[in-house]
């Protein structure tokens, strides 16, 4: 086992680095050197795109003029394939985001943003940089920079808030050959800094200040994914690891002295904050920290790809992968350890021989109480260890030792929750999968972000089981839901009865224990979108909220359909939101044919017209024949007019309504007594204003009773008009008697 375990390592010192073949490629590419590569941060995706700089022919021979932009899986499976003609802009730069979007950057100064499916975001990264023109960019998997021709920085900090930064402050004379970056959280500026070797001098440039720090002869700096040590190459060739804050030299290699180096041309990466490799043209170069190294003779071209906590090299055969061995594998499978855990797996060894000194080692162990660390060991190990073969030996190591400790309650969730990380990573793995992700990746990422990611990547079925194994109940709503979505798009012929029974079934199915329904609306919206109303409208009848519903049933242009949704929600303001939308959309003949053929809509319309739109309520009872009720809203009407005219137009409509109908002879009497009461209110105003300052301390009767008006006849005197008025609105005697009185 311990031979198996040490396959691949590199010994450094005390240290190894593990080299492991994750994946051949299935692709048929051969000339990457004319290639713009990319792999993503977890290594799961690789986008490619041809450099326009460089030829690149076919494998007959013939020079090729065009080439898409692809992203291919970590097995070279083409998962998507974008035409691109380098007319509109040329590629001068891929990288990835750190949620699996692959990043363009285009010599018009323009970014695209392409997830593994889906529509691309396009940005703009300013004026200035299209004026200028870039010379250089680096991509991150939380932003960009980029070098303009004028000498300038642009930088784009964060893709949750994708707004370009100038640095202004300071300018290059000459475009320097190389140059890095530091991301805003390991810096002391909070922002973004950029590390440029001018001359005798390493700039460093933020956001609002630069510093030049005295540094000879420098090359190439490369900072670590921690921002905790620098990796530099001098002009001479001299690889050097240096400390970050104090500038410290950690380690030192004289390379020419190890390879034949090439200065058209190296890369230079990170593996982890363990070691440093550099990539010529026929070597590839790995120094420790320790100042160990160990060089590797390559036979094709490769590209280096920095991890958070390891290297991916990629070649046109094959994908490997470099990664530090950690301290927990290297006490336990390190030739001679003597660590508890390698006497533990010692033990378990010489058990499976049937050996009796098993126990004597176990009963060491027990003794010296190092059991526990024992078992803590080799389940650390297990738990970054990439064989699943490994994997069993070293579990099974632990329930071995587990026996002759009493319960430990620690211990067995510990060894539980490793277990189920092991099935998580070797599930994601597996080569139909292809995402080679590390146990420090799976623990930063989590397991809702690595379910996502597999959403994401259209990989449903294994993100939906890894959900119900990992009791996500949410993610298992989001999986379904992108799921249906994905089927509505490539639904397009199946009968819509079958494709939303099929949905709705599977809904059903996924989110039966969980809190939050999944929401249909969206389902709609999908669907609508992918040209399938019919589709849409039967998702919607399963939609809970009708708030949900009748917005969209509105915008797909079905709004009888909301109306009767809203309807039986019983929510006014839903119905009336609905009535406006009709009214607005609709002819008014049509509207109110619309209204009328579902007569529970007539109150609230009349709610809302007799509120926002009188006159709208008015043409209604007119086409409906509701003289009555007509009669009624003018009279209203009158009561709120300000103006005298106004009152009598409203009042003779009033009359002509209630005269349309025998029904009201007494609302018609009534009306025209009004009618009467306000021609006598105008002219009695009249003749007030002419008698001037006789009467001027009297109150007009204006908008007063009949029984005012007659008061106020009498009192100044107009005894006959006042007896006329009184037989002309027929007001009774006791009536007149009593009010006088």
């Amino acid at each position: 086992m311990a031979t198996m375990a040490r396959d691949g390592w590199i010994a450094l010192g005390e240290s190894a680095v593990c080299q492991r073949v994750v994946y051949d490629l299935d692709w048929d590419l051969s000339n990457l050197d004319a290639m713009h590569v990319a792999q993503s941060p977890t290594g799961a995706f690789i986008g490619m795109a041809r450099d326009d700089r460089k030829p690149y022919f076919t494998p007959g021979g013939a020079k090729s003029l065009h080439f898409p932009l692809c992203i291919y899986s970590a097995t070279g499976q083409l998962l998507r394939s974008i035409p691109w003609d380098r007319e509109p802009a040329s590629i001068l730069k891929l990288g990835w985001t750190d949620n699996d979007q692959l990043v363009a950057v285009l010599d018009d100064a323009s970014v695209r943003l392409y997830p593994v499916y889906g529509d691309p975001v396009v940005l703009s990264l300013g004026e200035e940089v299209a004026k200028n023109g870039i010379a250089s960019a680096r991509i991150w998997p939380t932003g960009l920079a980029v070098l303009t021709k004028s000498g300038q920085f642009t930088v784009i900090g964060s893709w949750s808030s994708p707004v370009p930064r100038n640095y202004l402050h300071y300018v290059f004379t000459e475009q320097p050959a190389s140059w890095t970056h530091v991301v805003a959280s390991n810096t002391i500026s909070g922002s973004v800094e950029l590390l440029v070797p001018v001359a005798n001098y390493l700039v460093v440039v933020s956001e609002m200040d630069h510093v030049e720090k005295p540094y000879s002869s420098l090359q190439t700096v490369q900072v670590s994914p921690q921002a905790n040590f620098w990796a530099c190459v001098l002009s001479s060739f001299m690889l050097e690891i240096r400390l970050a804050q104090t500038n410290q030299v950690v380690a030192r290699l004289d390379l020419k002295s190890v390879v034949e180096c090439d200065s058209n041309g190296f890369q230079l990466a990170w593996c982890g904050e363990d070691a440093v490799l550099v990539v010529f043209a026929e070597s590839l170069i790995i120094m420790h920290m320790s100042g160990q190294h160990f060089a590797i003779d390559l036979f094709e071209p490769v590209i280096l790809t920095e991890a958070h906590e390891c290297c991916f090299q990629l070649t046109s055969t094959e994908l490997t992968m470099f990664t530090p061995v950690l301290y927990a594998t290297m006490n336990v499978f390190k030739i001679g350890s003597t660590h508890p855990g390698a006497i533990l797996i010692d033990a378990i060894a010489h058990y499976s021989r049937k050996s009796a000194q098993s126990v004597d080692l176990l009963e060491g162990l027990l003794k010296d109480q190092q059991l526990r660390i024992a078992l803590a060991t080799c389940l650390e190990a297990a738990g970054q260890a990439w064989d699943p073969k490994l994997q069993h030996q070293l579990l099974q190591a632990v329930q071995f030792g587990r026996v002759w400790m009493d319960q430990d309650v620690t211990l067995r969730d510990e060894y539980s929750a490793t277990c189920q990380r092991l099935r998580v990573l070797n599930a994601v793995r597996n080569r139909s999968i292809g995402i080679p992700l590390t146990a420090l990746a799976l623990q930063r990422l989590g397991y809702v972000g690595l379910v996502r990611r597999l959403t994401r990547a259209r990989q449903h079925l294994l993100a939906h089981r890894l959900a119900e194994y990992l009791h996500l109940a949410h993610a298992k709503v989001e999986i379904v839901a992108d799921w249906a979505k994905l089927k509505i798009m490539h639904s397009q012929d199946f009968d819509v009865n079958v494709l939303v029974a099929t949905i709705v079934a599977r809904v059903q199915a996924s989110t039966a224990t969980v809190d939050a329904a999944l929401d249909y609306s969206e389902l709609a919206v999908a669907a609508y979108r992918a040209g399938q109303p019919a589709v849409a409208t039967k998702l919607l009848d399963h939609e809970r909220d009708p708030a949900r519903q009748v917005p969209l049933l509105m915008d797909m242009s079905q709004p009888q359909v909301a109306l009767v949704k809203a309807l039986d929600s019983f929510d006014r303001d839903l119905v009336h939101l609905v009535l406006v939308y009709l009214r607005s959309h609709l002819l008014l003949n049509e509207f109110f044919k619309t209204v009328l053929a579902c007569p529970r809509a007539i109150p609230y319309l009349e709610q809302y017209a007799r509120d926002h739109d009188r006159q709208l309520l008015r043409d209604f009872y007119s086409v409906d024949d509701r003289h009555v009720e007509r009669g009624y809203l003018h009279m209203e009407n009158a009561e709120r007019a300000e103006t005298v005219e106004a009152k009598l137009a409203e009042l003779r409509e009033a009359v002509t309504a209630f005269s349309s109908t025998r029904k009201s002879a007494a609302d018609q009497k009534i009306a025209e007594q009004a009618l009467d009461l306000v021609h006598e209110q105008a002219q009695i105003a009249k003749d007030h204003c002419d008698a001037g300052a006789s009467t001027a301390s009297l109150e007009l009767p204006e908008g007063k009773s009949v029984n005012d008006m007659i008061l106020y006849l009498i009192r100044t005197g107009q005894m006959t008009r006042a007896a006329k008025l009184k037989s002309k609105l027929q007001v009774p005697e006791k009536r007149r008697r009593t009010k006088v009185d």
